[in-house]
């Protein structure tokens, strides 16, 4: 449960998104694969579990619209 403002206990839904290969990521964008390792470069965030990189959606895609409006993080 969460707690609202008055304190009152509140159902919580959680919802897991799930971490996506560079192919799945490459898929989602409807972009190449070359093109997802050239971002990382540029630093899209990611996470490697071991030697293998993943992604979550919301986070490349908030970098992508940062990147759009000329900003870095």
């Amino acid at each position: 449960s969460v707690y609202n403002d008055s304190t009152h206990a509140v159902p919580a839904v959680y919802s897991v998104e799930p971490w996506m290969t560079k192919q799945q990521l490459a898929n989602h964008l409807k972009m190449s694969i070359r093109w997802i390792e050239m971002c990382v470069r540029e630093g899209m965030p990611m996470m490697r579990f071991g030697s293998r990189p993943r992604f979550k959606a919301s986070q490349v895609e908030h970098w992508i619209s940062k990147q759009a409006k000329g900003t870095r993080q």
